[in-house]
């Protein structure tokens, strides 16, 4: 199956899902993050977040009361093949409508996250990514040392996702009901 069937069906899937599901799916994977994330970096006075402005049912991963603390940025588009993190507030991330080009006028700052919190329409057990196709996170990616977490719902998890030379897999997968980690079982 090639990756533009995989999107199509991926979106159909997230589309039959309640806003409501969406809401519960989405707190109990927020809390499974939020949980993770406290026992990876308890050694860590702080760490900056980078997250993502969800769109089309994608998961709120950010709903637990753990993210209101931290340092949060988002993707926002560079140029037609690149993109930045930029820090926003935790009130601008939940109250607005973020788009992929963020207004200069909530941007703190550019940065590089420590951790980044990453979509995708599937994943596997293999922490392979299918994302929306332009290519943008794989590019950020590419260069990118921080720990890369994968989110999604527990329905958008297949046995199998195509993948090219240009994919990056993330180091671990949080579902709202698994976490799976590379290396592990």
């Amino acid at each position: 199956m090639s990756k533009e069937i995989q999107r199509e069906e991926a979106k159909h899937l997230l589309n039959k899902i309640s806003y409501i599901k969406v809401l519960e799916k989405s707190i109990s994977l927020s809390l499974n993050l939020a949980e993770h994330l406290q026992n990876i970096l308890k050694n860590s006075s702080s760490f900056s977040i980078g997250g993502f402005s969800p769109i089309q049912k994608e998961c709120l991963w950010y709903v637990d009361d753990f993210f209101l603390s931290q340092t949060i940025y988002v993707p926002t588009i560079k140029s037609e093949t690149e993109m930045d993190f930029v820090e926003v507030s935790y009130d601008d991330l939940i109250e607005k409508k973020l788009n992929l080009k963020v207004d200069d006028a909530l941007v703190r700052s550019i940065g590089i996250p420590d951790v980044l919190i990453i979509p995708g329409l599937l994943f596997d057990k293999r922490l392979n990514r299918l994302g929306r196709g332009a290519g943008y996170y794989d590019r950020y990616l590419a260069d990118f040392k921080g720990l890369k977490i994968g989110v999604c719902f527990d329905e958008q998890i297949t046995d199998e996702v195509q993948v090219d030379e240009n994919d990056i897999k993330v180091d671990l997968l949080i579902t709202n009901k698994e976490i799976y980690i590379r290396g592990s079982k």
